[in-house]
């Protein structure tokens, strides 16, 4: 399942992308804030619904707002794991194949025309393993969490 989450200035984005995932066959479930809700609200108010959609039911999460740095950054601290933000297809090749990201962060402002590629291009990305397994286990060790 894909949970979806946003901003004010990333609501009309992740309303695209939900129908997106819909018509390819996705399940989805969406938290919206109000026209009006920043980030730090919305996350605020759905921390915990959040958290357990990502660690419990193994929900691929993809939040917007308008530079997908802060719904990234809120996401990030609420789930204990890094969250890319995107602003491309190639941003979020790398995302996924670098980082094994299931939570992405778009940013609504750069991320315009390619709404309706965004399932098919989730489903063709792996992580890529290799160097990058490597950081990611050093990073555990760390204590950090990519």
């Amino acid at each position: 399942r894909i949970t979806l989450v946003s901003d004010y200035s990333g609501y009309e984005f992740i309303s695209k992308l939900e129908q997106a995932f819909k018509s390819s066959g996705f399940a989805t479930r969406m938290i919206k804030g109000s026209k009006t809700d920043q980030w730090s609200e919305v996350i605020k108010k759905n921390a915990n619904l959040l958290y357990g959609a990502f660690h419990s039911s193994d929900d691929f999460i993809c939040g917007s707002c308008s530079s997908g740095i802060g719904i990234a950054n809120a996401l990030s601290q609420t789930l204990g794991v890094y969250v890319p933000a995107v602003t491309c297809p190639s941003h979020m090749q790398f995302a996924i194949e670098h980082s094994a990201s299931r939570c992405l962060s778009f940013a609504s402002e750069f991320y315009k025309n390619e709404i309706n590629d965004i399932p098919d291009l989730l489903n063709s990305y792996c992580f890529i393993g290799g160097r990058h397994q490597v950081r990611q286990m050093e990073n555990n060790n760390l204590g950090v969490i990519p």
